[in-house]
């Protein structure tokens, strides 16, 4: 078999840009949970998690069993006021599932008075779902107290 140099250059280039689109599609999730954390920091933690939990969505709290559904995800948030605290995040990592359809962040979180002052801190994590619409939404959201 003979090997030119546009041949080689050919396969270099596949190489590469199936590496760009993996890290352009982790950068998008990050940027999704980014954007979680803002509309959280700008109308609250009620109204940023009522926006991104799936229909079948589950989240993990403490003493708690698991509330599955978006529905119950709501009515349990909405049972608490998110006026006297401001929980926000910084993303730390994301990966994606080969398929593109699935994926999951990890990262810091941040609980503070409307003032600003620190109330806790911890870690989180968040599984992702791109939905027919193209959006993602989360299914599965869990945190950690404490660092």
């Amino acid at each position: 078999m003979k090997i030119n140099i546009f041949n080689c250059l050919a396969i270099i280039i596949s190489v590469f840009s199936c590496q760009l689109d993996e890290k352009t599609d982790a950068s998008v999730l990050l940027d999704v949970d980014r954007k979680f954390s803002e509309l959280s920091a700008a109308k609250g933690m009620n109204e940023a998690f009522a926006t991104y939990v799936a229909n079948d969505g589950v989240i993990l709290r403490n003493n708690s069993y698991p509330i599955v559904g978006r529905d119950q995800v709501i009515a349990r948030l909405n049972k608490r006021t998110d006026t006297t605290f401001r929980l926000t995040w910084e993303p730390m990592f994301a990966d994606l599932a080969q398929s593109g359809e699935l994926g999951y962040t990890y990262g810091t979180y941040l609980v503070s008075s409307p003032a600003g002052d620190s109330l806790g801190v911890g870690t989180y994590v968040s599984i992702w779902k791109k939905k027919a619409d193209g959006l993602w939404k989360f299914v599965f959201d869990a945190g950690n107290e404490g660092l």
